[in-house]
């Protein structure tokens, strides 16, 4: 009798169990019904749009000297490249910054002529990137992010952390065919 009263108790607590599991199923069912899921489905992942990062731009027509036309140089006076108002961001909680580069070449991992300035004087008697009788190049760079300091010409070019957008604008400098006065200081 002992261990036919001890396998009722068994079964009846099972029973009772059962009846609990049978509930919360039913409960779990009824949830998931109200709220159009469907019986043992998990409410669906919710995806959050990622911020749209507006590309940073130049206008062109707007920095000085034009970049459309070669910039001559000549009786070694130094040439300031302006960008003024062109520098634009429609997210305007982006920290806009501007790197220039002289004669940049790929690969050389040469460091950035200036950073974080509108403006750029060149001076071909004191930058050493100006050879006589060679086309002169002047680029400036605009990111939508901070430039890490550690970084070379070559990584900011290709800067693209937390999708970062550049522009760029070029000028093209001829002219500077003799250096004599720089040496002599009759330009200056």
């Amino acid at each position: 009798m002992d261990s036919a009263s001890g396998s009722g108790r068994s079964a009846c607590i099972d029973a009772a169990r059962c009846r609990r599991r049978s509930l919360a199923r039913a409960l779990l069912c009824l949830t998931a019904l109200t709220f159009g899921l469907g019986a043992g489905c998990l409410p669906p992942d919710f995806e959050i749009e990622p911020e749209t990062n507006h590309p940073v731009t130049i206008d062109r027509t707007a920095v000085t000297p034009d970049p459309r036309q070669f910039t001559y140089i000549s009786e070694c006076r130094a040439q300031t490249f302006a960008l003024g108002d062109s520098v634009s961001d429609p997210d305007t909680s982006d920290p806009v910054s501007i790197v220039w580069l002289v004669n940049y070449q790929p690969g050389l991992g040469a460091d950035p002529d200036l950073i974080g300035r509108t403006q750029f004087k060149f001076d071909p008697c004191t930058n050493p990137k100006a050879t006589k009788n060679l086309e002169i190049v002047i680029m400036a760079v605009v990111l939508d992010r901070p430039v890490p300091p550690t970084l070379n010409a070559d990584e900011i070019l290709v800067y693209a952390d937390d999708g970062v957008t550049t522009d760029f604008v070029t000028w093209s400098l001829l002219g500077f065919e003799d250096d004599s006065c720089c040496r002599t200081g009759a330009g200056l």
